[in-house]
């Protein structure tokens, strides 16, 4: 994705007035914009890191609910046909979940009335309201943590646990370009399972971020799927993947684990008692299959490492350090 650029990626899918006033916005908030709120018949909200402001119709942010860009409901309607190349059910997987990811990584969020058949889910419908996520790329973000979680020449097991928007994916993608292309660790083949599309983003086959010369990627693949593909014939030494929690992405890990095969992760959780409670990490807990837990915070700053635990729950970290990049 082009840094000074992607607001074009997203533009092109609104109607011509809308997509206006997203070009309208000034270059300094564009580089701080972390989600664009869009709710059906409210004025459009830009969050930063410090919080949000109104999107008025002259480009500008305002505190202010006053002259400020608004999208019916017919209108959302509009842009998420837009997002889905105008083929909605063709998306109902997706929708479903709750998110659609379109090119360039952008993960839009989706709320609406759920439609079931026979007692499942089975898509969304009556759209009311949109979140755009605005992915960044900080090339370098990982060499601080590297120390922690690779030791002896191997990776450890590492799970990289915060809540939302802290910089999960970020952090995920730079650990992966250092394996990929041996900076400051040794290179190493590495195999990504992107079943959102948010780390490498692939378009068209080729990554749109840096994952390292020696990194391949399964895409859009369901993560407990994806795991035993590469098992059975990418033969990787380490394998990466976002948002581990569900029952089935159990036995995908252990297999994993018992083939010699080293995990990153990450995981949304608050707080190393939110991890010993969830039934999820039981059995990795009382395998110690994971070495690290990592976890994120923004209390020195976004993408600050508050903690860091070893397989026993044991702190080593010393004190708290925010992660730079080049």
């Amino acid at each position: 994705m082009d840094k000074l650029n992607y607001i074009y990626d997203i533009s092109k899918y609104f109607k011509p007035n809308h997509a206006g006033v997203l070009e309208s916005i000034n270059q300094k908030d564009l580089n701080e914009i972390e989600e664009i709120r869009i709710r059906a018949e409210k004025s459009v909200v830009v969050h930063k890191s410090f919080g949000g402001k109104f999107l008025c119709l002259d480009g500008t942010l305002s505190c202010k609910n006053t002259q400020c860009l608004c999208l019916s409901f017919d209108e959302i309607d509009d842009l998420i046909a837009a997002f889905c190349q105008q083929s909605v059910f063709a998306h109902d997987k997706e929708l479903k979940q709750g998110f659609l990811t379109i090119k360039g990584g952008f993960r839009i969020g989706i709320s609406g009335k759920g439609i079931y058949k026979n007692d499942a889910l089975y898509s969304l419908r009556d759209f009311s309201g949109i979140n755009i996520r605005i992915p960044r790329e900080l090339i370098g973000i990982s060499k601080k943590l590297i120390p922690y979680i690779f030791y002896d020449g191997v990776f450890l097991n590492t799970l990289i646990v915060s809540p939302p928007n802290l910089g999960k994916t970020t952090l995920l993608r730079d650990i992966t370009r250092c394996i990929g292309d041996g900076d400051s660790v040794k290179r190493i083949k590495s195999v990504i399972i992107d079943e959102r599309s948010e780390i490498a983003c692939i378009n068209r086959g080729k990554p749109i971020y840096n994952v390292g010369e020696w990194t391949d990627v399964v895409d859009g693949i369901e993560k407990s799927v994806g795991i035993f593909m590469a098992l059975r014939s990418l033969s990787p030494e380490v394998v990466i993947t976002d948002e581990i929690g569900q029952k089935k992405d159990l036995d995908a890990v252990f297999e994993l684990v018992n083939s010699g095969v080293k995990m990153i992760a990450s995981t949304h959780a608050y707080s190393i008692e939110d991890i010993k409670n969830r039934c999820f990490f039981k059995k990795l807990l009382d395998e110690r299959v994971v070495k690290r837990f990592v976890f994120l915070s923004d209390s020195l700053g976004k993408g600050t490492v508050k903690a860091i635990y070893d397989e026993n729950l044991k702190q080593i970290l010393n004190r708290p350090f925010l992660l730079t990049y080049d």
